[in-house]
């Protein structure tokens, strides 16, 4: 029989061991609102840069981590994860597929449904909540861990990933869904990617713009006018 001391010993060890082992993230990378062929208005203006984040860590063997949470606040769940590298895409070594470890009701598999970011190359690599994403994605509060990634290249710190980042070779996009009060989805991506969006969606041609009705109009409304006019001076 093991004795409540002897437990109490190897749960303060256990813990001690799990903090050992768990990787010190020290790279954070906020989301932001990205224009895309979904066009909604909601994404920049209630969900905040620090909202959605990704925090990276490189492991021992030059191995990296990356730790996705969803903060509370505006109601939103991210449902799909994509890896870009516009140098390289071979530096990014998902071989074997790395461990997708997410919260408590946080499920995620491999590939995605859309494939890629709107008007962007297939990602180096991509991830999807298990089916129903609402249930499954990465809700308020809500974390997944992607670890560990293979990687090649040259970038061996976090100020090599930094700069990364910034400069543009590398970008993760999220499609997020749930959002706000209306639910709509959106696009978020990691900043200094230089990616230009894809344009907004042309209005309907056969529905004039109001500008154009009243200009038409005030024109009908001139001819007819001066035919009046024409007719009484004849």
């Amino acid at each position: 029989m093991i004795s409540s001391r002897r437990l109490r010993y190897c749960g303060v060890f256990g813990l001690a061991m799990v903090c050992l082992m768990a990787p010190s993230y020290a790279l954070t990378i906020n989301f932001h609102g990205w224009e895309s062929a979904f066009n909604t208005s909601e994404s920049e203006t209630i969900i905040s840069t620090n909202q959605l984040s990704v925090d990276l860590a490189i492991l021992s063997g030059g191995d990296v981590s990356f730790f996705f949470s969803n903060a509370p606040g505006v109601d939103a769940v991210i449902a799909e994860i994509y890896f870009y590298d516009t140098v390289d895409p071979s530096r990014l070594l998902f071989s074997p597929d790395p461990a997708l470890v997410g919260s408590s009701g946080v499920e995620f598999v491999g590939g995605a449904h859309p494939g890629n970011l709107p008007g962007q190359i297939d990602p180096a690599y991509k991830i999807e909540a298990k089916n129903p994403a609402p249930h499954n994605g990465i809700a308020n509060g809500d974390s997944l861990t992607v670890s560990p990634v293979g990687w090649g290249g040259g970038l061996f710190t976090e100020q090599d990933f930094e700069d990364a980042f910034n400069n543009g070779d590398l970008f993760i996009g999220l499609h997020v869904t749930g959002m706000g009060t209306s639910g709509e989805s959106d696009w978020f991506i990691t900043p200094g990617n230089g990616v230009t969006p894809p344009p907004p969606p042309s209005p309907n041609p056969g529905v004039p713009e109001p500008a154009t009705v009243l200009l038409l109009g005030t024109g009908l409304s001139g001819l007819v006018l001066r035919r009046r006019n024409t007719g009484e001076n004849a």
